[in-house]
C-alpha cells in the first residue's frame, strides 16, 4: 500500500510575488498533493482568498516587508512557513518562532515544514 501525499487534500495558499519562484513552489506542492491557493503578489489578494489549510508567504513582496497575512493567519489558527531571501532576523518577534525557509528552498525543507505544521 502505497503512503498519500505529504499535502494529500490540504489547501495551500501561496503569497509570492516574483513569478519563477511562485511556479516552483506551486508546481512543488501540486506533486506533494496539495491544492493550491494561488499564487498571489499581493496581501490583499491573498486575504480575500481565505480560508486555507496553510500557507507559504514570501514576506518581502515588490520591495516592501508584509507581515498582514502572516498576522491573519496566526489569529485564525492557520500553520503557515515564511520563504525569504532575507535571513531570518528580519521577522518581526511576534513570528520569530515560525518555520522559515531560506531561498532558494530545497523541496524536501518545505514540504516537511508544512507537514510538521499541519500535525
Amino acid at each position: 500500500m502505497m503512503d498519500a501525499p505529504a499535502l494529500a487534500d490540504r489547501s495551500v495558499l501561496v503569497l509570492e510575488d516574483e513569478y519563477f519562484i511562485a511556479r516552483q513552489i506551486c508546481d512543488l506542492l501540486t506533486a506533494a498533493g496539495g491544492r493550491v491557493i494561488g499564487p498571489f503578489s499581493s496581501v490583499a489578494d491573498a486575504l480575500a482568498a481565505l480560508p486555507a489549510d496553510c500557507a507559504v508567504l514570501d514576506i518581502n513582496l515588490h520591495g516592501e516587508m508584509q507581515f498582514q497575512l502572516a498576522d491573519r493567519l496566526e489569529e485564525q489558527g492557520v500553520p503557515f512557513v515564511f520563504s525569504s531571501g532575507y535571513d531570518r532576523a528580519v521577522l518581526p518577534q511576534r513570528h520569530a518562532h515560525r518555520p522559515f525557509c531560506l531561498k532558494p528552498m530545497l523541496s524536501a525543507q518545505l514540504i516537511g515544514m508544512l507537514r510538521t505544521a499541519l500535525r
